[in-house]
């Protein structure tokens, strides 16, 4: 496997990973992955695998400043020769993209793979060269088992659900969300980087436009930045920056939200939004990748900027209207377990 996923070594020396991708790694059972190693200490998302896996390292490269898509050329020729050493080993090559790294794995490998692209298929207003490049060789290169979020006409290329849940996982956040009710004052949740494109900056401006309710923000970024915005935006005592937080403590979030409201510009299918639907929190998200498609009337979509759309759409909500879709969110959050993920996956792959 090729990725783009963070991994860190603990004051202890153990490698970890992002907690979400490792989760779904140990759910296939992946043997060797190949991703970078950043020096940072690991945030509190990051968890161990717990399945045997060969963690090969590569020097990590990113950004969005000059200097640090120049860093990019220069990873390069160290990432081909690691991707082709380890390619010629392998039984079963897995990309994931998109990322720069991903790009290489496709421009040094050819024959069967299994390619997981988990951003907008459809793509998106001022998405990145490289991405655009990564989703046009995808279209074409009909020896690879394509598999996304969206739908597709396209005979190689396969829709299955972004895992996030154990079936355990599941029956326990079902047991949660059976219990609950809509009472004042109304709990939205944000989860995701604290970044504009994800729409932490929307979120606040939607918050601004409702009268006594609360705005729970979980995600890494520039914490100082945001908290005076939303101070700047008078509403900085309805706001509670948690930071990254660990699985569990975003479990406890989303066991007390009514409402998850991610305003992102571009999206895949967000793991968040089946985690918190299967505490019965109801999504108010914007219309992007695959989420329209998959929530299938279940929440409220719309355009990422409609802040005003947001804010009415939160206010739409009743005791009534919220207890029957928390119901359907609750029953949809099925679909994303990883046992029902792997076996639609090693049904088209075999």
């Amino acid at each position: 496997m090729i990725s783009h996923t963070p991994h860190y070594r603990t004051a202890a020396g153990e490698i970890v990973g992002y907690g979400p991708t490792v989760r779904e790694l140990d759910a296939l059972g992946a043997a060797v992955h190949i991703a970078p190693l950043h020096p940072d200490p690991p945030p509190p998302s990051a968890r161990p695998y717990s399945t045997p896996l060969t963690y090969i390292p590569v020097e990590p490269a990113g950004g969005d400043r000059l200097r640090d898509k120049l860093a990019v050329l220069a990873r390069i020729p160290g990432w081909a020769r690691t991707i082709r050493r380890e390619a010629r080993r392998a039984g079963m090559l897995h990309i994931r993209c998109p990322a720069a790294i991903s790009l290489v794995a496709l421009a040094v490998t050819g024959g069967r793979a299994w390619i997981k692209y988990a951003g907008s298929w459809a793509g998106y207003p001022g998405e990145p060269l490289a991405t655009r490049i990564q989703r046009v060789w995808l279209r074409i290169r009909r020896r690879a088992v394509v598999t996304t979020n969206s739908p597709s006409c396209l005979p190689h290329v396969h829709t299955l659900p972004n895992p996030c849940l154990s079936t355990a996982e599941l029956a326990t956040a079902r047991h949660i969300a059976a219990g609950r009710t809509f009472e004042p004052p109304v709990r939205v949740l944000y989860a995701g980087r604290l970044t504009p494109e994800k729409g932490i900056g929307r979120a606040l401006a939607v918050l601004a436009r409702l009268d006594g309710a609360l705005l729970d923000v979980a995600g890494g970024g520039d914490l100082a930045h945001w908290q005076a915005h939303a101070a700047n935006l008078g509403i900085g005592a309805r706001v509670t920056f948690h930071g990254e937080l660990p699985r569990a403590d975003l479990d406890r979030l989303y066991a007390r939200a009514h409402l998850l409201l991610l305003p992102s510009r571009s999206e895949g299918w967000p793991k968040v939004l089946a985690e918190a639907m299967a505490f019965g929190v109801v999504p108010v998200v914007s219309d992007t990748g695959a989420v329209p498609h998959t929530l299938d009337g279940v929440g409220i979509c719309l355009p990422y900027g409609d802040i005003d759309g947001f804010a009415a759409a939160v206010r739409a909500y009743d005791a009534a209207r919220w207890q029957a879709e928390s119901g359907r969110a609750a029953q949809m959050a099925e679909r994303f377990t990883y046992e029902a993920y792997t076996g639609m996956l090693w049904a088209i792959l075999s």
